[in-house]
């Protein structure tokens, strides 16, 4: 699909808006498993916890690289939307030319963000500052579903998201486009502690 889009619009100038994945997993959620579009065995019973434990314990070691992931199992898609280099190498190596926005930065700072998105599609500066102050649809926390997100659970997920993420910065940086981590993120030095998080979760533990 992205060949055919970047064929039939060779001008075309790509935005990618990347939000925490940890967030966006836990938002993906929310979303989904209210109406349904889990596929899980019994997934109209299942909780928060239970179903993103299922699902990265599916995902076996890809939390150390990406070769084994199913990219295109639906209900793995929860989790692996939220690998963005996947994508993001596919489309820089069609030629287009591609921003990078974090959500964050862009509730934080709107006016800063605005800027960089309009010149780089060489737009001028039409939209004043009381058109970028109004959040719409903000909510607070997850609140389709009865269960929030326990720090246990952001935890195993940043440690699973946490390489891929690495690979993100690095690509980025070498692209001259560097991207800031997310807050929050596993350190570097926990990555023994993330590795065996994660293999417990395998191990049903």
């Amino acid at each position: 699909a992205a060949e055919r889009i970047v064929g039939l619009l060779p001008k075309l100038r790509a935005i990618a808006m990347l939000r925490n994945p940890v967030d966006r997993t836990l938002s993906a959620f929310s979303d989904r498993h209210p109406l349904g579009y889990l596929k899980l065995p019994g997934s109209g019973r299942e909780r928060l916890e239970p179903t993103l434990r299922g699902l990265l314990a599916r995902l076996g070691s890809s939390g150390n690289g990406s070769n084994a992931i199913d990219w295109e199992d639906r209900d793995l898609r929860l989790v692996t939307n939220g690998i963005y280099l996947h994508g993001l190498r596919h489309w820089a190596s069609l030629g287009a030319p591609l921003l990078l926005v974090r959500m964050e930065d862009l509730l934080a700072r709107p006016g800063d963000e605005m800027a960089r998105v309009q010149n780089f599609l060489g737009l001028s500066r039409a939209l004043p500052p009381s058109a970028l102050a109004t959040h719409y649809n903000q909510k607070e926390g997850h609140t389709m579903v009865r269960e929030q997100p326990t720090a246990a659970l952001r935890r195993l997920l940043g440690c699973f998201f946490a390489p891929h993420n690495e690979a993100l910065y690095a690509w980025a940086a070498r692209r001259g486009t560097p991207l800031k981590p997310w807050p929050s993120e596993p350190l570097a030095e926990n990555a023994t502690a993330c590795r065996a998080l994660l293999a417990s979760v395998r191990s049903g533990q």
